[in-house]
C-alpha cells in the first residue's frame, strides 16, 4: 500500500515550540489521513529566505502551510493568488497549494476573532445601564492581530461589527 502523504507547515520564527504539529496529528488521526505537519523555522535553517521555503514545498509537494511572525506580510508578493479578505487585511495566515503548484493566500483571522469576541461578549453580563451599545476594545502588543481585529470592526465590509469603538494600543 503506497498511500500519499498530506503535507502541511508551518513557516515561521522561533516556532519549534509550537503545539501545531501535535494538534494536527490528532486531528489527522481522528479524520483518518495519513498526514504530517512540518515546522519550517528561519531561525533554525539560516540563510534559507521564504521564497526559497515557499519554492521547496511546492516541488515536495505541500499541499499547504499556515504562515505567521515575521512573514505575513512579506509572502503577499509570492503568492499567484490572496483571497479577496486577505487582500484588505494585508496579511496571510494560510497559503494553499494546488496540485498544478499555484498559490492562493488566506487571512482567517478576521473571521477567528470575530467568532471568539461574538461567543464572548454573549457571555457578558449587562456592564451598565448606560445608553451605550458597543464595548471598548483594546488589543495589546501583537501590532498585527490588532490590525485585524480593528479592521471593519471585526465585521465584513458594509456590515457593522459587534464593537461601538476599536483603540487599538501595542
Amino acid at each position: 500500500m503506497n498511500e500519499k502523504r498530506l503535507l502541511i507547515g508551518l513557516i515561521g520564527a522561533n516556532i519549534m515550540g509550537s503545539l501545531t504539529p501535535a494538534l494536527f496529528a490528532d486531528a489527522f488521526a481522528s479524520a483518518g489521513i495519513n498526514g504530517f505537519y512540518h515546522l519550517m523555522d528561519v531561525d533554525r535553517l539560516p540563510g534559507r529566505r521564504l521564497g526559497q521555503l515557499l519554492d521547496a514545498m511546492k516541488t515536495v509537494g505541500f499541499a499547504g502551510a499556515n504562515i505567521t511572525f515575521p512573514f505575513k506580510q512579506d509572502i503577499l508578493p509570492l503568492l499567484d493568488a490572496v483571497d479577496p479578505q486577505a487582500a484588505q487585511v494585508g496579511a496571510i495566515n494560510t497559503v494553499a497549494i494546488a496540485l498544478d503548484g499555484r498559490t492562493t493566500g488566506y487571512n482567517f483571522d478576521r473571521i477567528g476573532f470575530r467568532r471568539s469576541f461574538e461567543d464572548s461578549i454573549q457571555r457578558l453580563p449587562q456592564l451598565n445601564s448606560s445608553s451605550e451599545s458597543g464595548f471598548r476594545f483594546v488589543p495589546a502588543g501583537c501590532r498585527m492581530a490588532g490590525k485585524i481585529a480593528g479592521f471593519g470592526r471585526i465585521g465584513n465590509p458594509g456590515e457593522p461589527g459587534p464593537f461601538e469603538e476599536i483603540v487599538v494600543g501595542g
